[in-house]
């Protein structure tokens, strides 16, 4: 049903009816998966369920497993300040990624009380 209004000669009309707003699609909280070229490309590494950069040490949230948040902290945080490991490419790339994993990998475990 239409209700037309006249109002200074411009006829208005309008919808009796009111619509719902689109319902949102459910996701469940875990569906991105980590990619493993993301290592290489911005020195991230998936630790304990949670991106973690291999530079700084940085730890995101477990729900940012996207490349547009890893890219954002590896350009603003390490290639906007020209770190050295920012600049290496290829194999002296890769072994840089393997230590620097190694390094986080035989850190003691520290509980948390």
């Amino acid at each position: 049903m239409h209700i037309c209004m006249i109002q200074s000669s411009i006829v208005i009309r309008t919808a009796k009816k009111m619509s719902r707003p689109p319902k949102k699609r459910k996701r469940e909280a875990d569906t991105r998966n980590f990619q493993e070229y993301w290592t290489e490309d911005y020195y991230f590494i998936e630790h304990k369920g949670r991106p973690h950069c291999l530079i700084c040490d940085f730890v995101l949230d477990p729900s940012c497993k996207k490349k547009s948040h890893l890219k954002r902290h590896y350009d603003t945080m390490h290639v906007s300040k020209n770190e050295s490991a920012c600049q290496l490419v290829g194999q002296m790339r890769t072994d840089k990624i393997n230590k620097l994993r190694n390094k986080l990998e035989s850190r003691p475990l520290v509980e948390s009380w």
